[in-house]
């Protein structure tokens, strides 16, 4: 198979339909309205139980047998009941017990993928035991369920249901069966209300990826998708605004619009399934329909060329290790899953070194390779990390930004999007962007967000790079510039951080002096320490190979940081640079303070 032209070619060519803008999502109280109109609709409303299913999709996404097991051990010892949020005796022991994290609601019942993976007759008996408890409390939607009817998580429930039907329900009493299946058919008509107007961004296509699997499987058996049922003649709809959905929610370049690495893998793997459902039902039906009247031929070309364009943005924000790199909420991942991923998009495109439009840049010379965050927070749940970096070395990592708590303290979560939890240079501990502790979009709402432009120039193998901001402009009178320089043969990353005092006219020789610090947050597997002239930070990967860093125009510290990757945060070490903006000014236009740094690798202890 030849090789996929480079991507540069790819983005000159339209890719995605041009849809109409992403809507917004309803207010909370307008979208619980909708949520009771939907509900008394589908109350009133005849409904046809399907007597099978017309599809039962395929799930290509591995479980976690040592998580279904303690899901399975907690069942058996009668510590677990559904309230409204989560199956819980007490939701955050609970949690942590079976594995997941505050963001994976147990609505979702993506935990049945846990008990396949374990297998036997207890997870068998598990599963059917607390879907026929969730149905009898949950069936229908209340003002009490919490957040068990919302667009995105009922879809990701049916999706589950859907997809583990055969495996966990086929074989179940004919009463749990139609249970199911009466459910399915409830909430695929209330999700045709609530899709595309209760949430946005990931979390929409995600319920119109519900959407779409009911209208597929629980249509008439052996009919046309789309035709002869009242489930099945949403589909052509639910088509049409996935289509203008992924054209909203997909940057030219194929990053995403939230700017967080995750979501561009949970991006991937909702299209390949979709894909996969979508050819699935086409063999379903080629006995009895012609090729070019099943699902249409646009719709299939719309996903592979999303595929075509959002995948490399994946393979961009990697590290060396497989993981992902910490910016805007993203966390490590689990590499495996990433690999599985990618191989099931099949798609071969070149690695992108640059993606302007979500705010990108990949710097590389050997082994060294740097990832560099240059645009601006996403307008919703965003992070202040302007100008930041992360650095690795083969497959260690050795410069990192903090990332995003997955515990239940949602101070944690506050703190993983400040700027001092970012390779970067804050001022007075203030962050460079407004981040709000809600998920409205801040830039709506007229809060202080940074405009970032870069500039890159390579040569030779060697790169430049230029990062500017003005996110503190109007509190402190000054812009951050950062650049920064990979050597091709030395093995190397120079810096230098500026701060630009703008020229105010008369009350420019007013503006105060201000504290300023850069930091630079260690992997926790990297060792660290000040040299004995403390003039040097000596840091040690586990291979052994030594790098050592230095700095002139601040003074150097390293302290204690925190990494945010895991369920609970890892302790570590962070570089500090400390100066005031009247320190290290340089003479003419424009006054500047510069604090120029280095990283050096040494040779291998």
């Amino acid at each position: 198979m030849p090789d996929d032209p480079p991507l540069a070619d790819s983005l000159s060519k339209p890719v995605l339909p041009k849809g109409s803008d992403s809507k917004p999502a309803w207010p909370g109280w307008r979208a619980r309205l909708m949520h009771v109109w939907a509900s008394g609709l589908g109350a009133v409303t005849p409904q046809r139980i399907p007597e099978r299913l017309s599809l039962m999709p395929l799930d290509p996404w591995p479980g976690d047998p040592a998580a279904g097991e303690r899901l399975v051990r907690d069942w058996s010892a009668g510590t677990l009941r559904w309230d409204a949020d989560f199956v819980s005796a007490e939701n955050a022991q609970m949690l942590e017990s079976a594995g997941y994290t505050p963001f994976d609601s147990m609505h979702e019942f993506n935990w049945l993928r846990d008990l396949r993976a374990l297998g036997g007759k207890d997870a068998w008996a598990c599963a059917r035991e607390l879907t026929d408890d969730w149905l009898t409390r949950h069936a229908r939607w209340s003002a009490k369920a919490g957040d068990a009817w919302r667009a995105d998580i009922l879809a990701a429930r049916q999706v589950a249901w859907l997809s583990q039907y055969e495996l966990f329900y086929a074989q179940a009493s004919e009463s749990l069966q139609r249970r199911v299946r009466a459910a399915l058919t409830r909430q695929h008509r209330h999700l045709g209300w609530t899709a595309a107007r209760e949430v946005e961004g990931l979390p929409r296509i995600t319920a119109l990826k519900g959407l779409v699997y009911g209208g597929l499987c629980l249509s008439k058996p052996g009919s046309r998708p789309g035709a002869g049922s009242r489930l099945g003649s949403g589909l052509a709809r639910a088509l049409r605004l996935l289509e203008g959905e992924l054209a909203a929610q997909i940057n030219p370049d194929g990053g995403v619009r939230d700017r967080n690495p995750a979501s561009q893998v949970a991006l991937i793997r909702h299209l390949v399934d979709i894909r996969a459902t979508l050819n699935a039902s086409r063999k379903e039906t080629a006995q009895n329909i012609p090729q070019d009247q099943n699902i249409p031929q646009d719709m299939r070309a719309s996903l592979n060329a999303a595929l075509r364009h959002a995948t490399p943005m994946v393979r961009m924000l990697r590290h060396g290790d497989g993981k992902l790199a910490h910016f805007n909420g993203g966390v490590e991942s689990d590499p495996g899953l990433i690999d599985l991923a990618l191989a099931q998009a099949n798609i071969r495109v070149r690695t992108p070194r640059h993606a302007p439009d979500s705010g990108y840049e990949r710097l590389s010379a050997g082994k060294c390779l740097v990832l560099v965050d240059t645009g601006p927070p996403a307008p919703r749940d965003g992070h202040a990390g302007a100008a930041s970096f992360e650095l690795s070395f083969g497959r260690e990592r050795l410069i990192v930004n903090c990332g995003d708590s997955r515990t239940a303290d949602p101070a944690w979560r506050r703190a993983g999007k400040a700027t001092a939890a970012h390779s970067t240079l804050s001022i007075a501990d203030t962050n460079s962007s407004e981040i709000q502790d809600d998920d409205a979009d801040n830039k709506a709402r007229g809060v202080r967000i940074a405009t970032v432009t870069s500039d890159r120039n390579d040569a030779d193998g060697d790169s430049w790079l230029t990062v500017s901001h003005d996110g503190y402009t109007a509190p402190f009178g000054v812009t951050h510039r950062r650049r920064l320089y990979v050597s091709a043969t030395d093995m190397d990353l120079r810096g230098e951080d500026a701060l630009i005092q703008i020229n105010r006219g008369e009350n420019q020789d007013a503006q105060p002096d201000h504290p300023y610090t850069i930091r630079f947050h260690l992997h926790p597997a990297v060792a660290a320490s000040l040299s004995r002239d403390g003039e040097a930070v000596l840091l040690r990967p586990p291979s052994g190979g030594g790098w050592r860093f230095r700095a002139v125009g601040a003074a150097l510290e390293l302290t204690e940081s925190i990494y945010l990757t895991g369920a609970a945060p890892q302790r570590t070490q962070q570089i500090v640079l400390s100066a005031t903006t009247g320190s290290g000014k340089t003479g003419g236009g424009e006054a500047e303070s510069v604090v120029k740094w280095s990283f050096r690798r040494e040779g291998a202890g």
